[in-house]
């Protein structure tokens, strides 16, 4: 049996519809569609039934489900403990939107200046990336937080060790032609009776900006979820909705090209709702000596960045 096939499978039971599990795994419908029909040869059995908005799962996909996520489980934590015994590797978690925070030239200087150490960078959200330290998925994670009044801490982060890496705050993605476009600084109150599209429902920054819409007394009308900053912005553009997104995101040369020619108009949001991403790793644990390498390799890196 494909492996890949049967955590293919699991994406699509625990989405609404082909187009978003493919999203998920950043790979086509038809692709996605055919390794799931090469499962169900295999198997010998039907395991969804697609109709032209949604997929459902069949009686056979129920029963396969529970085995499905012990198989992928025990494959995960078999070569997860075989990578552990490696020596000098170090697995670090990030946010998306590497290249905006310099996560992707951090990384790629301290490979340069240490080649003995194998690195492995995996990107996730940041609910996702304290688990993941938790349980010993990384050794260190760029994880997002909140800042008050909209901070988020959990029971998970009083068992964390956090070091401020940098700052940012949401802004307002207004398109050309709205009837906001242009205003230098948005309150939130302002958005009461506009169209919203916000990244998906159960990421921090989701979280965040509808906690946010609640304590300035309104329930967000939000038209347009997705991971995809891309397609966020193009609904917004085309929709004549506003995104709230982080100022950083917005540092992609295509969108700072769109930006420049007028499409879109970045307003600030006041009072400000900011964010710090922490650089982190399990509270009363001594890092491990690639990871205090790497610990005692930032400043030094931020120090030149900031020149």
């Amino acid at each position: 049996m494909n492996l890949v096939y049967l955590h293919e499978f699991l994406v699509l039971a625990d989405s609404p519809s082909y187009s978003e599990a493919a999203e998920r795994l950043y790979m086509s419908q038809s692709t996605l569609s055919k390794h799931i029909k090469a499962l169900e040869t295999e198997l010998g059995v039907t395991l969804f039934e697609r109709t032209t908005r949604s997929v459902y799962m069949t009686a056979q996909g129920e029963h396969l489900l529970p085995y499905a996520r012990q198989i992928t489980a025990m494959t995960y934590q078999y070569e997860s403990e075989l990578q552990n015994k490696a020596e000098n590797i170090l697995t670090i978690g990030s946010i998306p939107t590497m290249a905006q925070y310099n996560i992707i030239d951090l990384v790629l200087k301290f490979k340069e200046v240490h080649p003995e150490i194998m690195l492995r960078i995996r990107e996730d959200d940041s609910v996702n990336l304290k688990k993941g330290l938790l349980n010993r998925k990384y050794d260190l994670a760029f994880i997002r937080d909140g800042n008050p009044p909209f901070s988020n801490k959990t029971d998970e982060d009083t068992l964390l060790e956090k070091e401020v890496y940098q700052q940012d705050s949401i802004v307002a993605v207004i398109p050309q032609g709205h009837e906001l476009y242009g205003k230098e600084e948005i309150t939130l109150p302002m958005l009461k009776n506009h169209r919203l599209c916000m990244l998906k429902e159960g990421t921090l920054i989701y979280d965040i900006c509808t906690r946010a819409c609640q304590a300035a007394d309104f329930i967000p009308n939000i038209f347009f979820e997705s991971h995809r900053i891309g397609n966020i912005l193009q609904m917004c553009e085309k929709g004549k909705c506003i995104a709230l997104l982080l100022d950083r995101q917005m540092n992609y040369p295509s969108v700072q090209r769109d930006i420049g020619e007028g499409i879109y108009w970045i307003a600030k949001i006041e009072p400000s709702i900011s964010t710090t991403v922490n650089l982190c790793h399990v509270k009363n644990e001594e890092p491990g000596p690639e990871a205090r390498t790497f610990l005692e390799f930032v400043p030094e890196f931020m120090k030149e960045l900031n020149k």
